[in-house]
């Protein structure tokens, strides 16, 4: 009977340690190239997170992406009208499998989550220990 307890700290343990679980993936973090489709995609993902307002934009520009495990991460800036780029660049994440998701802008600092700090020292930005 005592054995359960024991038997679940085992596979909680484990968990923590699987390649896809956010422990091993800090570590597997890696920087992405930037293509067309990945831009069009995110300027999909910008214009879905307006639901439908009547804000015009451009961009992205000074795009990096790159993954952590399973999971993408993405940054883009978007010049919009009447607000410029006022508190950019946009996040954005994508599971595998589905389609990009903007989080919102950074409003600074951009080492605050969902992007983990790994990718974006990578990505050449500093971030404080």
């Amino acid at each position: 009977m005592h054995r359960i307890p024991w038997l679940l700290l085992l596979l909680a343990c484990a968990v923590l340690v699987l390649p896809g679980s956010p422990a091993g993936a800090a570590s597997k973090c890696s920087v992405s190239p930037v293509t067309g489709k990945l831009k069009k995609a995110l300027r999909q993902a910008h214009k879905r997170a307006l639901m439908g307002a009547q804000q015009s934009f451009t961009g992205p520009t000074k795009v990096k992406v790159g993954r952590c495990g399973a999971k993408r991460y993405a940054i883009g800036t978007f010049d919009t009208e009447g607000v410029g780029t006022t508190d950019q660049p946009q996040r954005f994440t994508r599971r595998t499998g589905r389609r990009w998701k903007d989080v919102g802008d950074t409003g600074d600092p951009l080492c605050e989550a969902p992007i983990p700090q790994v990718l974006v020292r990578k990505w050449g930005f500093d971030c404080p220990a």
